[in-house]
């Protein structure tokens, strides 16, 4: 493959870079200087050892986490004050680090605002995701919560992550920023593009607020973006679209999601028709990229025919 793992374009090959598989400005721009050696310094054995004793260490659902920083130009996992956060390939799905690295650069093209994110090795050649934190400025930690904790919803543990729809999670981000509409309109946008690329996880943890100092509310960029389709997830979304479980004669028409069920979720969020339109225009149009982007990926010969049937099936929602 000669594409980079960061940016991933397939119309700017890696030639003559410095490290094998990275554009030189990539790199730079990711790690903060061209020094920095793109390459973990221990197995993915070795990070599951290190992570069982470090307070650092998460686990959301099956895949595990833990902090990494750049020190003297080496990149080294750490407890604390980490600036980026490292993702191994947990063995229940397969090529999941690859699979989310692309799925960002899908919404980055889409003009979405993403977490910077790249793919990574360990030193026995297995890939892990890697993204750069955003809620810190320098040493200080920018306060956010996630839409759980905004709604007062119990801990993840007990579904509640679930139990409840989009429409109601808009209203939470509109009361957030001050009963505004311009944030909710980001968020119909991130669930229409979550539809489209089959990411039927998209709950309420995976959506965040932050709350810096001396500006209003806003989203969080994305930070959890998987096309969870290819696993064989057969929901449609997470949540419920409308509230209470409510249809439209649309999708009990279709039997599936299409622009009108987005536009009367925008009506009951108060966010204009022509905003869901445009948000569904510029899916269509960036479609052809999405094609090119996921022909020419890691992900292996099979998942990427299944993410490719997905876009098709799906971006008939939209195209219209």
């Amino acid at each position: 493959m000669n594409t980079c793992r960061i940016c991933l374009d397939p119309n700017n090959l890696v030639m003559n870079s410095k490290f094998d598989g990275y554009h030189d400005k990539c790199v730079a721009s990711f790690f903060g200087s061209l020094k920095t050696e793109p390459v973990l310094d221990l197995t993915e054995a070795q990070f599951y050892h290190k992570a069982r004793s470090s307070k650092g260490m998460s686990i959301s659902g099956v895949q595990a986490k833990l902090g990494v920083s750049v020190i003297d130009g080496r990149l080294v996992t750490c407890d604390e004050k980490s600036e980026y956060i490292l993702k191994p390939c947990p063995k229940e799905f397969p090529e999941l680090p690859v699979n989310e690295h692309l799925t960002m650069r899908l919404a980055k093209l889409a003009g979405q605002d993403v977490a910077d994110c790249g793919l990574i090795k360990f030193s026995d050649g297995e890939y892990a995701y890697i993204v750069k934190r955003f809620d810190r400025i320098d040493d200080e930690k920018i306060h956010q919560e996630d839409l759980m904790q905004a709604m007062g919803k119990p801990n993840a543990e007990s579904g509640s992550k679930y139990e409840t729809s989009y429409e109601e999670a808009a209203a939470c981000i509109s009361v957030a920023e001050g009963g505004g509409t311009v944030e909710v309109s980001k968020f119909i946008f991130r669930i229409m593009f979550m539809y489209l690329i089959g990411n039927g996880d998209f709950h309420l943890k995976n959506t965040s607020i932050l709350y810096p100092s001396n500006e209003p509310p806003k989203l969080t960029p994305i930070y959890d973006a998987v096309n969870t389709d290819i696993y064989g997830d057969s929901e449609f979304m997470a949540l419920s679209l409308l509230y209470d479980d409510e249809t439209t004669e649309e999708f009990d028409k279709l039997g599936f999601y299409s622009l009108a069920d987005f536009i009367e979720l925008g009506r009951r969020s108060g966010v204009p028709s022509k905003a869901v339109e445009k948000h569904a225009k510029k899916l269509v149009s960036t479609f052809p990229k999405f094609i090119e982007y996921v022909t020419l990926s890691y992900l292996d010969g099979d998942s990427r025919e299944k993410y490719l049937n997905l876009l098709f099936d799906r971006i008939r929602a939209f195209d219209r």
